[in-house]
């Protein structure tokens, strides 16, 4: 029995060992074949951004990470673009981890500089460039994120700073679309937002800039539901916001968040801009300080000022900013015509792209 025993044990460490060598193995291949395919996934980014113009340089290029990882390592990486503009920067770093290629981390380091076509040189003071990337399984964008670390904007021969803030984001995702059971073999019907459409959010905060006048800092977040934005394929940001507004330019709905020093100013409501460049709104504006709006949307007696006042006085809904009382009034935008209430403002002028 002894023997048997002792047989049946020394089985089961061969087979364990040979387990574990098949093991290593596999993940030894497993990330061999994963890095040339992430590679290949590289080449044909940098070639697809040359199709469009776009020269990316990447000094020094390795693709490490072994065994868990893939990380794409530059020393320094720079844009050129067709117009002859640069935007170049330090180190550049992505990982993504093996068992989900399909989300990635970037980090860019400054300080970076952009120079345009014709000679317009700016350096953007900033240590570090943050984003993520999530792609679903058919490689469409599921969600992006990026984040640019306290930033200050300089030009040639500028004796200080024309911008800076502590933070800017930008993300970029597909909505969550709500799924209900309609029927009685449980089919299920996706409502809400089309799968082209993407939900967008930008934020800015502790804005200073020269050209803000009596406006000591800024805090911005814009947010909305852009229709159609995911089926435009552009070549600038330009061509992509004229393609847009050409397939839908609906922001459903779009929420804004603004704070001008101690005034604070929301918009909520349902936005469009037409091929004309005209915007149409309708929903809702609140503040913190009505006159101050009013001063600061230039509304002189003539144009309303006594109006608005006392219609947010008698009529305006009592509602907060955070931790400040507020007034909620109703706006609307119809082929740039603004009123507030039943009192018209004047014309906004149309967008130009």
């Amino acid at each position: 029995m002894s023997e048997t025993n002792q047989t049946g044990f020394g089985r089961k460490i061969r087979w364990m060992a040979i387990f574990l060598v098949a093991l290593i193995v596999l993940v030894v291949a497993g990330w061999f074949i994963g890095a040339q395919i992430y590679r290949a996934a590289i080449d044909d980014g940098r070639n697809a951004l040359a199709d469009e113009g776009v020269t990316l340089t990447c000094t020094d290029e390795t693709l490490v990470g072994f065994p868990a990882r893939f990380e794409w390592r530059c020393t320094a990486l720079s844009l050129t673009f067709a117009n002859g503009g640069t935007l170049s920067g330090g180190a550049f770093n992505t990982v993504a981890p093996i068992w989900n290629p399909l989300f990635t981390i970037a980090e860019w380091t400054g300080p970076f500089q952009s120079l345009s076509a014709d000679g317009f040189d700016a350096a953007i003071a900033s240590q570090l460039v943050r984003a993520s990337l999530r792609l679903n399984a058919s490689l469409e964008l599921e969600r992006l994120s990026a984040v640019l670390d306290p930033f200050a904007v300089t030009l040639q021969g500028a004796p200080q700073a024309i911008a800076s803030g502590s933070q800017a984001e930008l993300h970029i995702r597909q909505p969550i679309v709500s799924v209900d059971v309609t029927n009685e073999y449980d089919t299920e019907t996706s409502q809400g937002a089309a799968a082209d459409d993407l939900e967008v959010a930008l934020l800015v905060f502790g804005f200073e800039s020269l050209f803000l006048g009596g406006v000591d800092q800024i805090d911005l977040s814009i947010s909305g539901l852009m229709e159609q934005l995911g089926a435009v394929q552009a070549r600038s940001v330009q061509d992509l916001l004229r393609q847009w507004i050409a397939r839908s330019g609906q922001i459903t709905p779009l929420t804004t968040r603004l704070r001008l020093d101690d005034l604070a100013i929301n918009l909520d409501g349902d936005a469009a801009i037409g091929i004309n460049g005209l915007i149409d709104f309708d929903g809702s504006i609140s503040t913190n300080d009505v006159p101050a709006l009013v001063e600061l949307m230039g509304i002189d007696e003539n144009s309303g000022a006594t109006a608005i006042s006392a219609g947010a006085a008698l009529f305006g809904r009592q509602t907060t900013i955070g931790d400040d009382r507020a007034t909620e009034l109703p706006l609307r935008i119809t082929q740039g015509a603004v009123s507030i209430g039943p009192v018209p403002l004047g014309l906004l002028p149309a967008l130009q792209f």
